[in-house]
């Protein structure tokens, strides 16, 4: 924002048109010869491996391949350490990846498993205080009760989320890719028993299955869309929500509390009583249902399997972000990944070699929008900062924009619609942001006129609703399009605004 003017460097369908064909060729690469993405492991710095992590998974995801990568990374990991306690557990880019790929495989699997079930207990038992830790209590004559008797709701809760996580028919339906990467785990462990025992698949296994995929959904529900629009945890129930994560974290990795959080110690009775129930569950989360007449466990997800990579035909499936990350941490990478990736063997399942690293960083430096090679530090403003999927119309585009909101399109893309009344009957209206073209608001008068029109009755109240979901925007930047939008509405005619009773 400069001057009350919202200013961005945005991609055009010039720089796309310049960039996609590249950029396809990348996406192939990537997936289709995992040595680069193994040699960026050991490259990419602590503020660069979030945003690799998602790219790579993204963008192996759309490709087909998100479990090929995650394998490779999975061998890696093991190359790389000596001890369970470190594998997925230090902040890699392979723990950080993993995170990324069961999030987005299990994202309607939690809100089946634990949707209800935590709004129920938020609602009930988690809404009091159930602390364990005297030192966090009142130091009164009643402190011994309270510990007992919090211990007592705690262990009550914990099962309860257990039981449903560990139950048969959560188990059936948990997503294919998730179950796949457990076998993974398990079978890579016992490629490396030289350096682990039997046993230690088990801990990886629960490792992965909780502390990267369940406790996260438990700790902040709010982020895994797992509770009502607008609500979270109060802090008491949250508190009470990490007691529950550190419980099934132990039982997951069978070890039990000890100095360490020694008001915990009490809660070892339940990893007593639980932990053949979570051995079993650990043990037949990598087995294939599908696996019959001999054939491989997971094979119709196996690479070696799989047919050969082919250029993506629609380059909107993609999110211009991740191939921009990609793009910038192989050209500042460039002459590793070229000495490093000559001295490796291919993989096995690389189908396509056609495609060099070379042929497609050259292929990049002669756009317009990459001077030097790679992104410009200025895209980062909007075009680096937004979405640009199918439905993600702000700024960008893959064809030439209608500079002009005609009514057609605004209907046709349910921009702007009534929508239920609200509690005290006021009339409610939506603006869907993400389907919303910036340059619109260049063209406001005829925004205002399909409002007015939309709005209907003159001199009845209502209140708007700017829906800021899937815009792939950062908060500070929603926060300035939204005050822009406020400003916008600032300029309807005096009878259209006194309508408007809010805009949230």
């Amino acid at each position: 924002v400069h001057g009350g003017t919202l200013m961005a460097r945005v991609w055009d369908a010039k720089d796309l048109s310049q960039a996609a064909p590249a950029y396809k060729k990348l996406a192939v690469l990537v997936c289709d010869d995992l040595r680069y993405a193994k040699i960026l492991m050991d490259h990419v710095t602590a503020e660069e491996v979030d945003s690799v992590a998602r790219a790579l998974i993204r963008v192996s995801e759309v490709m087909g391949r998100s479990l090929s990568m995650i394998q490779m990374m999975t061998d890696a990991e093991f190359e790389r350490n000596t001890s369970v306690n470190t594998i997925f557990r230090l902040q890699s880019l392979a723990s950080r990846a993993m995170g990324n790929f069961v999030r987005k495989a299990g994202q309607i699997y939690l809100s089946i498993v634990l949707g209800d079930l935590l709004k129920n207990l938020l609602q009930n038992e988690l809404s009091k205080p159930l602390e364990i830790d005297p030192d966090k209590l009142p130091q009164n004559d009643k402190l011994e009760e309270t510990v007992a008797e919090n211990r007592r709701m705690l262990s009550k809760v914990a099962q309860e989320i257990f039981d449903r996580i560990a139950n048969k028919s959560m188990i059936e339906i948990m997503p294919r890719g998730i179950r796949a990467a457990c076998y993974l785990i398990s079978s890579v462990c016992e490629r490396h028993s030289v350096k682990f025992a039997n046993d230690d698949r088990f801990k990886l296994i629960g490792g992965f299955v909780m502390l990267r995929f369940f406790n996260p959904a438990l700790t902040t529900p709010e982020a895994f869309d797992l509770l009502s629009p607008g609500t979270a945890p109060s802090p008491i129930a949250r508190r009470n929500l990490i007691l529950i994560t550190k419980i099934l974290q132990n039982l997951s990795n069978n070890v039990q509390f000890g100095m360490k959080e020694q008001f915990m110690t009490p809660m070892n009775s339940f990893l007593m009583a639980n932990a053949t129930k979570m051995r079993k569950y650990l043990e037949e989360l990598p087995i294939d249902p599908l696996a019959r007449d001999g054939k491989n466990a997971w094979g119709d997800l196996d690479y070696r399997e799989l047919k050969p990579l082919q250029l993506p035909k629609d380059f909107r499936d993609f999110d211009l972000r991740d191939l921009i990350t990609l793009h910038r941490v192989f050209a500042k990478n460039a002459k590793s990944l070229a000495e490093k990736g000559q001295a490796m063997p291919p993989f096995p399942g690389q189908t396509n070699k056609e495609i060099t690293l070379s042929e497609i960083m050259s292929s990049l430096s002669q756009c317009n929008r990459f001077k030097d090679g790679s992104p410009d530090s200025k895209s980062k403003v909007l075009g680096y900062a937004l979405s640009v999927s199918f439905d993600v119309r702000i700024g960008c585009c893959y064809e030439r924009l209608e500079s002009t909101p005609t009514p057609s399109k605004l209907s046709e893309y349910g921009v702007f619609y009534a929508g239920p009344p609200a509690r005290d009957n006021t009339r409610v209206f939506y603006l869907i942001l993400r389907r919303f073209y910036y340059e619109w608001l260049n063209n406001r008068e005829h925004l205002i006129n399909f409002v007015r029109s939309e709005m209907g009755e003159r001199d009845v109240p209502c209140d708007i609703v700017v829906d800021m979901s899937w815009t792939g925007l950062p908060d500070e930047f929603l926060h300035k399009l939204m005050n822009e939008l406020r400003s916008f509405v600032f300029q309807f005619p005096r009878t259209l605004r006194q309508q408007i009773r809010k805009v949230y």
